[in-house]
């Protein structure tokens, strides 16, 4: 499968978003996460992610919903081709219609009291 590339550019040619196609997804496990329709939305409507996977065999309606609002907020998109490769990378059994990698300063730090 090729490879599809559309970036956006601003005036100082700078990369501030756009949509790719990968047929082969990264690791995303040791990355920090949101997994799924509404942690996905729910991180980008705070502002807090830097990218999303969005698997092609999702809902129409969800992947419309995501990718209109990643790309108001200039969030990269990519597009892979299914559900249950997704979960795989993102180290879940099941699949996933999409997956949010979030911006470093937002990471949530958890502390167990012991």
């Amino acid at each position: 499968m090729m490879l599809q590339c559309v970036f956006l550019i601003d005036n100082q040619s700078t990369f501030v978003g756009g949509t790719r196609h990968l047929s082969t997804i990264p690791d995303l496990r040791h990355v920090p996460l949101c997994i799924g329709t509404k942690q996905t939305l729910r991180a980008l409507e705070r502002g807090n992610v830097e990218r999303v996977y969005v698997a092609m065999d999702a809902d129409a309606s969800m992947i419309a919903q995501v990718v209109a609002l990643a790309s108001r907020q200039r969030v990269d998109v990519v597009r892979v081709d299914a559900m249950r490769a997704l979960g795989r990378a993102c180290g879940i059994d099941v699949g996933a219609a999409m997956a949010a990698v979030l911006k470093p300063e937002h990471m949530e730090v958890r502390t167990i009291d012991a």
